[in-house]
C-alpha cells in the first residue's frame, strides 16, 4: 500500500508540474507513468501459470513443548524473473510460529527456494497449519494474483494434533498407599478388563496378552495354542493392585479483563489461563498414571462426558497413549454441573463396587484444578458414601478463590499435592 500512495503522489505532482510548465520531458514523464501500469501488470499476470510450489505439511500427532516443521518449496518455471512473492502462514491459539520467515521473496528465472517454518506446540488439541497466502504481486504493488484461489484446502494445510506431555515422575509412596497407609489392592473377587487387554485365571495366576519384551519363559504355550493368542502369566503372587483416579470436568478459573486509563472503552485481557490449567492438570494425570503402571498397577481412571462418567483403565504403554489422544480433545465444563452429585463420580462406582459384598468403601485421588468452595464442601460432607479422596489440585494464578482456598486445605489430609501451572513434573515429588 505504501508503494500505491507513493507512485499516486509521483504522478500527481508530474502532471501538476506539466500542466504547470508545460515542458516536452515532463509530458514524457506522465506517459511513462501511465503506461507503467499496464506494463507492470503484464508483466507480472502471465506468471501465475508458470509459478510453482509444493508443501511438507505433517498431519501427525505431537506432544506439547514439541517442535514442528512446515517445508514449502517454490519455484519460477519461467524465463522472466518474478517481482514479489508475497507468503503467509497460517496462526493459531495451540501452535505457534517461531522465526517468522520472510513475506516478500523475489525470484529470478527458473529460481527455486526451500522455505522453513518452525511451529512450537503450546496447548494439546488439533489445529490446521499452513499457509494463509500465496501470491504474486506486480512491480508496482497495485495487482495481487493468489496462487491457492483454485486449490482445495488440503492442499496447501495439514492438521496437527499436540497431545499433553506425559512425564517421567519419581514413584511416591503416598500415591501407591491409601489415606490409612495400607497399599491399594484389588479384592481377590474383581477381574480387570482394559481396552482390548484382559487378564484371565485364578487370582494370584491372571494371564495376559503377550507384549514386546515380556520373557518367554512366561508365556502359557498351552493356554495360547487355545485361544490363538501369546499369553504370558501376569503375576505369580497376589493380585494387581489397582489405583483409582477422577479428573473434575470443571474449571473456575477465567481469563480477567483489565480496562486502560486512558480509554475506558477498550479493553484489553491477560492471555487465557484455562488452557495452561488444562494442560497441565492432564499432564499431572497421565504422568501418575505412567508412574503406576510402570510399577505393574492398574490406574482406573474416572472421566465425565457426554453427561455421564466414563471409567477408562490403563495397566500398559499403549492403552495410555490411547488416554493421551483422548485427552488431546477432552472438553472441561464451563459451568459446574446442575446436580452437584455429578461433579464426583460417587454413585457410578458404587455402582460398580455392588458385586462386590465385602465393599464397605474404597480410597481415590482426585485431580482438579477448579478446587472452590462447592468443591471443597462437597469433600468434606457425609456424601462421600465410605469413599476416601484425596486431592491432587493444580493451582491457577488468576484464580480469585485460589489463595483463600489454599490457606484453607492446607492443613488437611485431603491435599495431596499442589502443582503450579509452570511446575515440572518431572522435578516433583509427591
Amino acid at each position: 500500500m505504501k508503494r500505491v500512495f507513493t507512485f499516486i503522489f509521483m504522478l500527481f505532482f508530474s502532471v501538476l508540474y506539466t500542466y504547470l510548465v508545460g515542458a516536452q520531458t515532463s509530458m514524457l514523464l506522465v506517459y511513462m507513468f501511465v503506461l507503467c501500469i499496464p506494463v507492470s501488470f503484464f508483466l507480472s499476470w502471465p506468471l501465475r501459470k508458470r509459478f510453482g510450489f509444493s508443501l511438507e505439511i505433517p498431519t501427525y500427532e505431537v506432544e506439547k513443548g514439541s517442535i514442528t516443521k512446515i517445508n514449502i518449496l517454490i519455484r519460477n518455471n519461467s524465463f522472466l524473473p518474478v517481482p514479489f512473492v508475497r507468503l503467509a502462514f497460517m496462526h493459531s491459539e495451540n501452535l505457534i510460529l517461531q522465526d517468522q520467515p520472510e513475506e516478500l521473496l523475489s525470484f529470478s528465472p527458473h529460481e527455486e527456494k526451500t522455505i522453513t517454518a518452525r511451529f512450537y506446540a503450546q496447548h494439546r488439541g488439533a489445529e490446521d497449519i499452513g499457509l494463509s497466502e500465496l501470491s504474486i504481486q506486480d512491480y508496482l504493488g497495485f495487482f495481487s494474483f493468489s496462487l491457492l484461489k483454485d486449490l482445495e484446502r488440503h492442499q496447501y494445510t495439514g492438521r496437527i494434533t499436540v497431545l499433553p506431555k506425559i512425564s517421567v515422575m519419581k514413584p511416591s509412596s503416598k500415591i501407591m498407599h491409601g489415606a490409612d497407609g495400607r497399599e491399594n489392592t484389588m479384592s481377590e473377587s474383581e477381574s480387570v478388563i482394559t481396552g482390548n487387554n484382559f487378564f484371565m485365571g485364578e487370582p494370584g495366576h491372571e494371564f495376559r496378552e503377550y507384549q514386546a519384551g515380556d520373557p518367554l519363559h512366561k508365556v502359557h504355550w498351552k493356554l495360547s495354542a487355545k485361544i490363538d493368542r501369546l499369553m504370558v502369566r501376569k503375576s505369580e503372587s497376589g493380585g494387581s493392585s489397582k489405583l483409582c483416579f477422577i479428573l473434575d470436568p470443571f474449571l473456575t478459573a477465567k481469563s480477567i479483563k483489565v480496562v486502560k486509563k486512558k480509554k475506558a472503552s477498550v479493553t484489553d485481557s491477560f492471555p487465557d489461563k484455562n488452557k495452561e490449567a488444562e494442560d497441565k492438570l492432564l499432564e499431572t494425570l497421565l504422568s501418575v498414571s505412567n508412574m503406576v503402571i510402570q510399577l505393574g498397577r492398574v490406574a482406573e481412571i474416572w472421566l465425565f462426558s457426554e453427561n455421564q462418567w466414563h471409567v477408562k483403565c490403563v495397566s500398559q504403554k499403549k492403552e495410555l497413549t490411547d488416554l493421551q489422544r483422548y485427552f488431546a480433545q477432552y472438553e472441561f465444563l464451563e459451568t459446574p454441573p446442575e446436580n452437584h452429585f455429578n461433579r464426583l463420580p460417587l454413585f457410578s462406582m458404587m455402582k460398580q463396587q455392588k458385586m462386590n459384598r465385602s465393599f464397605k468403601g474404597s480410597d481415590a485421588i482426585l485431580f482438579t484444578a477448579g478446587y472452590d468452595q462447592k468443591l471443597q464442601a462437597l469433600l468434606s460432607g457425609n456424601d462421600l458414601k465410605g469413599f476416601t479422596l484425596r486431592v491432587i489440585w493444580i493451582k491457577q494464578p488468576l484464580s480469585e478463590e485460589a489463595q483463600a482456598v489454599e490457606n484453607t486445605i492446607s492443613s488437611t489430609n485431603e491435599l495431596l499435592r499442589v502443582f503450579n501451572t509452570d511446575e515440572n513434573l518431572s522435578d516433583a515429588v509427591i
